[in-house]
């Protein structure tokens, strides 16, 4: 499966994608959701998040949210090294950067106090855009947003 998505054209990679007859799924939201599985499981399969970060880099583009669902797999498996904290803030600065965005390079940086604010500043479909998502498992556990 991964190297069909590798040989996919970059453009193609979010066209959707049908797996065994299910319904049909970007590479994106097919990411999110092994992220999800991993994040369900009791015992933590690494094999299965190793699966989750050959999929983020194949699909990686210089669209923020494939950078960040990159990054928030990386921080399931280690911490985040200098030069990834720095390309993470670069992204967060970047002059008209969705409010979104900012909110979950915020959660990757572990700006707990930050990103809880702006979540609590968001209109409430872009809230759910972050809670709804494996990212948010990620901000600290006493978090629990309308």
């Amino acid at each position: 499966m991964l190297n069909s998505i590798k040989s996919m054209k970059p453009d193609d990679r979010n066209a959707e994608i049908r797996v065994a007859g299910a319904h049909p799924i970007s590479t994106t939201i097919m990411l999110l959701k092994i992220i999800t599985a991993y994040d369900s499981q009791t015992k933590k399969d690494k094999e299965l998040l190793q699966f989750a970060h050959d999929m983020a880099v194949a699909i990686e583009s210089k669209d923020p949210v494939t950078i960040i669902n990159k990054f928030q797999v990386i921080k399931r498996q280690r911490p985040l090294t200098n030069d990834e904290i720095a390309a993470l803030v670069a992204l967060k600065n970047k002059r008209k950067q969705n409010e979104v965005i900012k909110c979950a390079i915020s959660i990757l940086l572990g700006e707990d106090d930050a990103a809880k604010k702006m979540l609590t500043e968001l209109p409430e479909e872009d809230r759910k855009g972050i809670t709804n998502y494996p990212i948010y498992r990620l901000l600290a556990n006493d978090t629990v947003l309308p």
